[in-house]
């Protein structure tokens, strides 16, 4: 949840066991810049072998556990996550279209941190990221301008804020997006002559009825040009 994926993580089942079975954890990835050195503290201390390793009680007693338990502040967001809201909105129409409709395909595991992060930016609860609730949790890093491009790139649905599947779709990481599992199902999903395809009759009649993918008709006629 720190990071926003899996300590142990592959495409390969195989592979991911095995770096399980190693315990060797690096945080030398962007994600892990801003992650204190007392939440690493704690979290090398639950990846040791079983005779070596924290116990429940010990580790509701580390310094980190206790510095934030009785405290409502959740910390600055990210820096990676606002990196993929702003990169989000170099995608093309298309791969917007596909991560919304994967953006409807994760379970809970899939976006722990996600999901965290859009209950902690949308401050009244109503289901929807505004300009004002995203400037207020960015704290001044990014300007005004910037913010309110992010927000017309997210927002699919051209209804004035980011819902929360436009959120998902738009901080996903790249082991959701890399899937391939998921990508086939994508695909599977926007070709539905089956003719191995995608051309602008499945994009219509997908963007145009499904209720899963919320997206603009200006958003859909200008995916189908791309």
């Amino acid at each position: 949840m720190l990071c926003g994926y899996p300590p142990f993580a592959s495409e390969d089942d195989n592979e991911t066991i095995d770096l399980i079975k190693s315990g060797v954890v690096e945080f030398d990835d962007e994600a892990w810049s801003d992650i204190s050195v007392e939440a690493k503290d704690l979290l090398l201390g639950t990846f040791l072998p079983e005779n070596e390793r924290l116990s429940a009680k010990k580790a509701m007693a580390h310094p980190w556990i206790k510095k934030y338990s009785n405290s409502d502040d959740k910390g600055p967001i990210l820096e990676a996550q606002i990196n993929r809201l702003k990169e989000f909105q170099k995608n093309s129409k298309f791969k917007k279209a596909i991560l919304s409709y994967l953006s409807t395909r994760v379970t809970d595991d899939d976006i722990k941190k996600e999901k965290e992060l859009f209950e902690t930016i949308d401050k009244n609860k109503d289901g929807y990221i505004t300009v004002k609730e995203l400037q207020e949790v960015t704290k001044d890093t990014l300007k005004e301008i910037d913010i309110k491009n992010i927000l017309m790139s997210v927002d699919l649905d051209k209804n004035g804020a980011i819902n929360y599947s436009e959120f998902i779709a738009a901080t996903m990481n790249d082991i959701i997006t890399k899937d391939a599992k998921k990508v086939e199902s994508a695909f599977k999903f926007f070709d539905k002559d089956n003719n191995g395809v995608i051309d602008k009759d499945d994009l219509k009649q997908i963007l145009k009825t499904n209720e899963d993918v919320s997206i603009d008709d200006q958003v859909i006629d200008d995916v189908v040009r791309e």
